[in-house]
């Protein structure tokens, strides 16, 4: 194998030794100053870069007809590995809305994206039928958001629902999958 030994300036070497492949490999090195990133501690990555992600989804099935915001059950955490970084958190919510024989034109619900117990964004479904014919109605509610936690221990990330017409009963994950993807970012 063949290996390059560099003299440090006041002591030791470096060596670099060449991989036992077939073939020709080419290694380029940036024309600008900077280090060399030999492993993968969140000290070295540089701003912007992805830390972990961590994923979940669910198919379990949660119905209220409260007006008032109601835990579906469905959360995921991470740790941060450092408490300067961000958590952006993506919440694609499949919601849908039973009217229960109270005909309307309009039929709507909410989801909202908590990190524990408060809450950090909201989405409505509201859908004008044109018909007071029992029209039930499915759609993806999408939420982003960018945390700021500032802490290393673990951060849940929950799902609340709730319908805005008591007449009607709002379902999370009934016509599909429901998902939190929580990705943190070196600041």
């Amino acid at each position: 194998m063949a290996s390059i030994v560099v003299a440090g300036d006041t002591s030791g070497t470096i060596t670099l030794a060449a991989p036992a492949v077939a073939g020709t490999t080419t290694l380029t090195l940036p024309t600008t100053s900077g280090t060399v990133l030999t492993n993968g501690t969140n000290t070295n990555f540089p701003v912007g870069s992805i830390v972990q992600v961590v994923y979940a989804s669910t198919t379990t099935s949660f119905t209220t007809t409260s007006t008032t915001l109601q835990d579906t059950g469905f959360s995921t955490s991470i740790t941060p590995t450092s408490n300067s970084n961000k958590i952006l958190v993506i919440s694609n919510n499949s919601m849908y809305v039973a009217q229960n024989g109270a005909g309307q034109t309009y039929v709507y619900c909410r989801a909202s994206l908590a990190n524990g117990s408060t809450q950090l964004q909201e989405q409505r479904l509201a859908s004008n039928t044109g018909t007071t014919s029992i029209l039930d109605t499915a759609s993806s509610l999408v939420m982003t958001y960018l945390d700021s936690p500032a802490t290393t221990s673990s951060v849940t990330y929950r799902i609340y629902i709730s319908a805005l017409n008591a007449a009607f009963s709002t379902i999370f994950s009934s016509q599909g999958a429901s998902s939190l993807t929580l990705i943190e970012v070196k600041a």
